[in-house]
């Protein structure tokens, strides 16, 4: 479920993240630290800067319940949504939060 910047909310199909160019993983999130974080281990994305350009910084809660501040490198920024057939492109500074199943 993601939570777009104007409140209105929608469920999506998370197929991967990258740049506008085009998806990078299907797997993991690369900070600019050079970290990554998996996919499957995420709760939710919330508190996400509005950065026009370069890094997104956003709090990942992690089904384990912990969380951290993560500096989402530009490269990772989208997010692919949709199903095998088509995909649509959500850059991170327009969502508000996104939860996960």
């Amino acid at each position: 479920m993601v939570t777009m910047t104007d409140g209105t909310c929608h469920t999506i199909t998370l197929q991967g993240v990258g740049c506008a160019r085009g998806m990078c993983s299907r797997v993991r999130v690369k900070d600019i630290e050079k970290n990554s974080v998996w996919l499957d281990g995420l709760a939710s994305v919330s508190n996400i800067s509005r950065n026009a350009d370069g890094p997104v910084r956003a709090v990942f809660t992690f089904k384990d319940g912990s969380s951290r501040q993560v500096s989402v490198t530009a490269l990772n920024r989208v997010l692919y949504v949709g199903n095998l057939f088509w995909a649509r492109q959500l850059d991170l500074t327009k969502v508000r939060r996104v939860v996960f199943e």
